[in-house]
């Protein structure tokens, strides 16, 4: 009798080891869900903050290209248009400002950009009033026109920063949460594997311990085996269904990745300005966006892997811009390209260097003030 005791007590210590480590993998697990639900959440406030930055671009564009029509036609219309500009971008502001959730850095950007799109709008409004005092003298408004062509190279620059650090900040939380979900995957397996090996060598102690014994004893161990069994397996099931919703989980936020991918592609396909990702190396184009196939008239095909000095009228030019890029680390300039048709393009462009895939590049936001240049001359 006394060697079967320690025989139960043998396996009894066998099978809580089985136990525990069931429950050690299970909690692994749900910390990983934890900190991937976490990280999720963040992506998608960041592709939040990423298409409010946007819609801010565009709707100071929207009230510049106002501003024009006004200019050129006196037509009071493009006034209200103006100042409904001006209330989406309050509006905007405020919800990007809600969202930041003490990020100092971005908080200092958003201030930033608050008192530069203040300033913009201060500007279209005392150029009305100055020709609506003076009629459209370009004498009169040179300087506020030059002084707001300063005000919104800043506010591109601003938004661009904004853009390539969220970027940046979501490419490293989805690498982050796709290895969190493979080291949950294995996790969960490898508790598993080491648990049924553990119950196995449970199973045959138990035989050995049943053989070794009076009948009478055989008996009673087999009522207690039964009853211990019969606990187990109920929490061994218990761990398992929760292990299983854990995963269906996991699996669920992965899709929902997916989607916001595809979403951030979208916000980057249907940008209002031609948005280029580039080689800092050679030039080359890595990614770009529709609107860049329709200004410079290339299939998408074609722009990938064609180097920028291919279409640029003053390639020293474009070269001495591309190191103050990389040694500033954002830069703003015009410059002359070409498109598909040979035609002279006079773009504005706003450039970052961002993290792309593991490795350094520009992020190259192209506007097209060809007309614009036209019709102010």
């Amino acid at each position: 009798m006394g060697n079967l005791s320690i025989g139960k007590g043998g396996v009894t210590a066998f099978f809580i080891m089985g136990i525990m480590v069931l429950i050690s993998s299970s909690v692994v697990a749900y910390l990983n869900y934890r900190d991937q639900a976490n990280s999720h959440e963040y992506i998608n406030e960041a592709l939040n903050r990423i298409d409010i930055a946007g819609k801010i671009h565009s709707a100071v564009s929207d009230a510049e290209a106002s501003r024009r029509g006004y200019q050129i036609t006196n037509d009071r219309q493009y006034i209200t248009s103006i100042n409904n500009a001006k209330i989406i971008v309050d509006s905007l502001l405020k919800t990007m400002r809600v969202g930041l959730n003490g990020n100092a850095k971005q908080q200092q950007k958003t201030d930033t950009l608050f008192l530069l799109c203040e300033e913009r709008f201060e500007l279209f409004k005392r150029a009305i009033e100055l020709q609506q005092k003076n009629g459209a003298n370009d004498k009169l408004l040179r300087p506020i026109m030059d002084r707001g062509k300063i005000v919104s190279s800043d506010m591109h620059s601003i938004i661009s920063r904004v853009t390539s650090e969220e970027e940046s900040a979501i490419t490293n939380k989805q690498a982050i949460e796709h290895e969190s979900y493979r080291f949950t995957f294995y996790t969960v397996a490898g508790g598993a594997f080491v648990s049924c090996i553990i119950f196995i060598i449970v199973f045959i102690l138990l035989k050995k311990i049943g053989k070794g014994g009076s009948a009478e004893d055989e008996e009673i161990t087999r009522e207690e085996l039964e009853t211990i069994v019969r606990d187990r397996t109920a929490e061994v099931s218990q761990i398992n269904n929760k292990l299983n919703f854990k995963i269906t989980e996991l699996e669920k936020k992965d899709k929902e990745l997916q989607h916001s991918e595809e979403y951030y592609r979208m916000l980057f396909n249907q940008a209002h300005d031609a948005i280029l990702i580039i080689d800092p190396h050679d030039e080359r184009v890595l990614d770009a966006n529709n609107r860049t196939c329709e200004i410079y008239g290339f299939k998408r095909e074609d722009l990938i892997g064609l180097s920028l000095k291919a279409i640029s009228k003053n390639v020293a030019q474009g070269e001495e811009h591309l190191k103050k890029i990389l040694e500033k680390g954002n830069h703003n300039f015009q410059t002359v390209h070409y498109n598909k048709k040979l035609n002279e393009i006079l773009m504005e462009i706003n450039a970052s260097v961002i993290d792309y895939n593991g490795r350094k590049a520009i992020l190259s936001i192209h506007r097209d003030i060809t007309e614009r240049v036209l019709v102010i001359h």
